[in-house]
Formats: structure tokens, sequence, C-alpha cells
């Protein structure tokens, strides 16, 4: 099989969280990514935890398109929590919130132009990642003591029910990075809920 273009790498900030150190950052992406010779990296600075300026994702664009690294971000968005106060929400509530929860991301949409104007094909954009895993896979008692009201999840009349709730939610969801200026909006899943990503 013959192909045209690979691209390999790593991701950075998976468990340990990208806070608001962009020095070790920067470190870890030398170590991780320049040094071995990959050309792609995925950044977790999941928001509400990442607490850098927009000159440093600015920064960090300039740096790995002047390396001809290919590099997108995961968990940009507040998506848990907005997940969270869904699916813990009582029916009545509920359409409200799926339409006004206040949508939050690390970027300014000033940022994520700024970073196409510099990174132009290296910057491939925003990835939603494992909505399912989240939504679909986390039996009675899984979450630690205090965070327990996200264990309502499959409190629905029908499957037609929480199926077009999920639906809804990760159409705003995509609108939202869409609005933001993303090149790309990706989405990832590693349960059967996958399939309804592509509606």
């Amino acid at each position: 099989m013959k192909h045209d273009f690979v691209i390999n790498g790593v991701h950075i900030g998976e468990h340990l969280r990208i806070t608001d150190n962009a020095d070790e950052v920067m470190e870890e992406i030398r170590e991780r990514c320049i040094k071995p010779g990959h050309n792609f990296l995925m950044i977790r600075a999941h928001c509400g935890t990442a607490n850098l300026s927009q000159e440093t994702y600015i920064e960090w664009a300039r740096y790995l398109t002047e390396k001809k690294v290919y590099f997108m971000f995961l968990y940009s968005t507040n998506q848990f929590d907005y997940f969270t106060e869904v699916y813990s929400s009582e029916p009545e509530e509920r359409d409200n919130i799926i339409d006004n929860y206040p949508l939050k991301s690390i970027f300014e949409p000033a940022t994520v132009k700024k970073i196409k104007e510099i990174a132009g094909e290296y910057f491939i954009g925003d990835q939603i990642g494992e909505t399912g895993g989240h939504l679909a896979c986390k039996w009675p008692g899984y979450f630690n003591e205090g965070t327990e009201k996200v264990g309502k999840f499959c409190e629905f009349q029908d499957m037609k029910e929480a199926h077009s709730v999920y639906i809804r939610c990760m159409k705003r969801l995509t609108d939202f990075d869409k609005q933001l200026g993303m090149p790309e909006v990706m989405l990832d899943d590693p349960t059967f809920l996958v399939k309804y990503n592509e509606e």
C-alpha cells in the first residue's frame, strides 16, 4: 500500500493536565514531539483547568509551524460541565439547559483567527472527545463522592428522547467550535455512540 502522507505523533496533557505553566508545556512539546521527530501533536488543554494566556497558544502555533508539526486541541470547551448539567437536569429544565447553558472555550475567536493565519494547514482544529464514554458508559457509583448528580444519565422516556438530547448537545458543541472559527471540528468516541456523531 502506498501512502503519500503519513503523520506520526503524540498527545500531551493526558492525565497530567495542562494548567498554567507554559514553560513546562513547551518543554514537553520539545521532548516528546520535536526531539523524536514527530510531525503531529494533540494538545489537551482542558477548559476549566488550562489557565494560559491567549498569546501562549499563539506562541505554540508559531513554534509548531516552524517545526512543520501538524497540531490540534482536545477538550478546549467546557463540554463535560455542559453534559453534566444537561444529563442531571430535571426533564422540564432540560431543553432550556441544552439551548442556553453558557459554553466556554480556552480560545477567544481572535486567537483562533491568528493561529489559522500563522499555521495554515498545520492547524487541524479542535476535537470534542469521548462523549459517549462520558454519557453512556458510567454505571451507578462510578463517579467520586460529591459528583453523584451525574448518575441520572438514563432518565429518559425512551431511546428516541435519549437520541434527540445527545444529537442536540453535540450539534450545539460543534456549532460553538465553528463559531470560534475552528478550521475543523472532530468528534471521536470509543463507544457505540460514535455512529450518532455522524448525524
